[in-house]
């Protein structure tokens, strides 16, 4: 397994993109309170396709997994399944993320996510679109872009998906958009 840094990549992103919504003193008391801790993972954490730990990660104090399961239009994480089953097994709530490329397009990634998502659909949490880079976009095509993926993943899954990105992409490559406050 890679460093034990790497597999405890928390939840900062997300509470980074609700700290966009809310003070910073209400996120810094939510999360000295207790926040729920987690990861995400991807097929990186698994070199020479070791398995992940799952048990020893919940004996760590993380409660939840998002895993990678896609990226752009037909790139599937190996490893998905088997992640999401096996944090299911170790008492971790999961959900699943597809790393947004947004050059390419929406429905067609929206796709190839909700096709794995149906193949481990025991999962608590909602789907998650990882949006990180531009790839050339302005603010408005990516929202553009982000409102084709979202829309096409809810009609596909029945889910509400949640949009998981870092501060200063938000901030300044999508102008500090509201449009999609109504998503997780």
């Amino acid at each position: 397994m890679t460093s034990k840094k790497a597999l405890r990549k928390s939840i900062t992103a997300v509470v980074t993109v609700a700290a966009l919504a809310v003070s910073g003193t209400a996120v810094a008391q939510a999360v000295s309170l207790g926040a729920p801790k987690g990861i995400d993972v991807a097929a990186h954490q698994h070199p020479g396709g070791t398995p992940i730990d799952w048990s020893k990660v919940r004996t760590d104090g993380q409660s939840f997994a998002f895993v990678k399961a896609t990226e752009g239009g037909d790139w599937v994480n190996p490893h998905y399944v088997e992640d999401i089953q096996a944090a299911n097994a170790a008492g971790l709530k999961t959900g699943a993320y597809h790393y947004a490329r947004p050059a390419g397009d929406a429905k067609t990634q929206a796709a190839n996510f909700a096709a794995q998502i149906a193949l481990a659909p025991d999962q608590t949490l909602p789907p998650a679109l990882d949006i990180e880079v531009a790839e050339g976009k302005s603010a408005a095509q990516l929202e553009q872009w982000i409102e084709e993926f979202t829309s096409e993943l809810k009609r596909l899954t029945g889910r509400t998906p949640m949009i998981y990105t870092y501060k200063y992409f938000w901030m300044g490559q999508m102008n500090n958009s509201q449009k999609f406050s109504d998503m997780p």
